[in-house]
Order: structure tokens, then C-alpha cells, then sequence
């Protein structure tokens, strides 16, 4: 109890010592109303909020502890670098296969290339303006070359085909074609018009059903008639040389296509042949008059 009482004593004793103080009026009852009418607002109330704070820093979260045993760690270290082994295993032989079926495929290409090269065919050409003793058709016109009044011109041979080589050779496409070359240019236009010639034959597609084919060692002749234009004759009749002999120099060139039974792929032999000059005269020439002769340049076979 004397805690109680020091603690009123202090109240009063703050009160009776301060000059401010005014006791309160009493409050009648018209006061009461009118308080009750307007009654004092109550201050607010004020909280505080303070942070609490700690003396120590906050702490890291501890890893939870690896509880487990050293042999499972070596275990699952060994798995994991057996698989990685295994995997670089697999990707060597991915490569080491791939390189094989290559190295496979070349070689089967290359013993596919070898067996047609030494069993392929190989046609060789011939022309001739001497009767052959022995001919696949009869009936022909004898060798002649002969100057037509309209100012062409069409020279008759014979073209003989052999095949020497180790299998058949089908689809035989004989195209040869005939022209009088300016004399400046005897030396060099050939050959440039025969490898024109042959590309375009080498691209065309006959009916190879009415196709001849030769086996190896068989031999084939045929006669063949060719025709000079008038349009080139007439330019060949340019030449200077022409003015002081009255002379042309008829050429035959052009290719034979072939296949093989063991491919699809186009052979051509190459024909070069040229006559020697004759006289542009309205008539015919016969063949002990004429002199055909191979020429030592062209394209070659393939």
C-alpha cells in the first residue's frame, strides 16, 4: 500500500506547484447540456511503430549436410563418365561408318568404272570410196562425188563401222555431214564445226529401237550419200585461191553415238575426212578420179 500513496502524493504535490492549474468549474445542468452538445474531440491517438532490433547480424541459411556415403559418390562419378565414354564411343562410330559407306560407295563407282572401260564397246569409223566386197544393203549408188545444175552438190562412200570392243554396242546413231571450207581456213574450221556438230548429236534422241547394234568383232558397212548446199558453195567460192584454180575442198565430219549394254552413257567416235580439191564442173566425178583422205586432227572418241 505505500507505493500507492507515494504515487498520489506526487500527483498532488505536481498539481499544487503549478500556477497554470485551474481547478474546474462546477457544471450545472444547462452546462452538462450544452457539453453534452458539444463535446470536446478526444485527440488522436498516436502509435508508434519501432523496428525491433537485434544486438546480432542475421545469419546465413546452413546447407543442409550431404549425408551421403563415399562409395555411392565414386559410384555415380564413375556412371556419369562411362556414359560420356560411351557417347563419344557412338559418335567416332557414327563418323567411322559414314566414312566407310563413302570410302564403299567410291570404290564400287570406281570398280563399276573399271569393268565398263575394259568390257565397255569401242566403235571405230572407216570411209572408203573402194566397193567393199561384202555390205549390209544392196542397191546403192557408186562411190562418186557429182555437181548438181541447181549449184549443189552430194558425194556418195562408203562408212564402215567395226566394234572392238568386249560387249555389244547398241543404238548405233551414224551422223556425219559434209561442207566445202573456205581454203584460208581449211586448217582450223573443221575441226571447231565437228565439235559443234557433235554436241548437238551427242543431244539428240532417236528411236533407238530402229537402231543398229554391233557384237564385239562384228563389222558393219554402209553406204551413205552427202550434200553440199548451194549457199555453201558459194561461199566457199570467196576464197582468192578459188579465183586461180577453180577448186574446192570438200570436208566430211561428224560423230557416230553408241551405247553400251552395260550403261546408258553416249560413246561417240569422232569422222574427219576431207577430198582433195576438185574442180566445181556441172557433172559427175567418179571414184578412180577422187581421193579421200583421213585427217590426223579432230575430236576423240570417248
Amino acid at each position: 500500500m505505500e507505493p500507492l500513496f507515494d504515487g498520489v502524493r506526487s500527483i498532488v504535490d505536481s498539481v499544487a506547484n503549478n500556477p497554470s492549474y485551474q481547478p474546474a468549474e462546477p457544471i450545472g445542468p444547462e452546462g452538462q447540456a450544452q457539453a453534452e452538445e458539444n463535446p470536446t474531440p478526444e485527440p488522436p491517438e498516436v502509435v508508434l511503430h519501432i523496428p525491433l532490433t537485434s544486438s546480432d547480424p542475421p545469419q546465413p541459411a546452413e546447407a543442409p549436410n550431404d549425408n551421403t556415403a563415399p562409395w555411392r559418390k565414386r559410384l555415380e562419378i564413375g556412371a556419369f563418365a562411362v556414359a560420356v565414354g560411351l557417347l563419344m564411343v557412338n559418335i567416332y562410330q557414327a563418323f567411322s561408318t559414314q566414312t566407310a559407306a563413302e570410302a564403299a560407295k567410291s570404290a564400287a563407282d570406281t570398280a563399276a568404272a573399271q569393268l565398263e572401260l575394259s568390257e565397255r564397246p569401242w566403235v571405230t569409223v572407216n570411209m572408203t570410196i573402194t566397193q567393199p566386197k561384202k555390205q549390209r544393203y544392196t542397191g546403192f549408188a557408186a562411190p562418186s562425188l557429182t555437181f548438181n545444175a541447181d549449184g549443189t552438190a552430194s558425194f556418195n562412200a562408203f562408212v564402215i563401222l567395226k566394234n572392238i570392243g568386249h560387249s555389244v554396242a547398241k543404238a548405233i546413231y551414224v551422223r556425219p555431214q559434209m561442207y566445202p571450207p573456205v581454203f584460208e581456213r581449211i586448217l582450223t574450221e573443221p575441226m571447231v564445226k565437228q565439235k559443234e556438230w557433235c554436241d548437238k548429236v551427242r543431244g539428240e534422241t532417236p528411236d533407238e529401237k530402229q537402231l543398229p547394234s554391233l557384237f564385239p568383232d562384228e563389222v558393219d558397212i554402209e553406204s551413205f550419200s552427202f550434200g553440199m548446199s548451194r549457199s555453201d558453195i558459194e561461199v566457199a567460192k570467196t576464197s582468192g585461191v578459188f579465183g586461180r584454180f577453180h577448186a574446192l575442198t570438200p570436208v566430211i565430219l561428224g560423230c557416230i553415238n553408241y551405247k553400251s549394254s552395260l550403261s546408258n552413257v553416249v560413246h561417240q567416235t569422232p569422222v574427219l575426212y576431207r577430198l582433195n580439191p576438185v574442180p566445181v564442173d556441172i557433172g559427175t566425178i567418179p571414184a578412180s578420179r577422187l581421193e579421200l583422205t583421213k585427217l590426223f586432227a579432230g575430236m576423240g572418241a570417248n
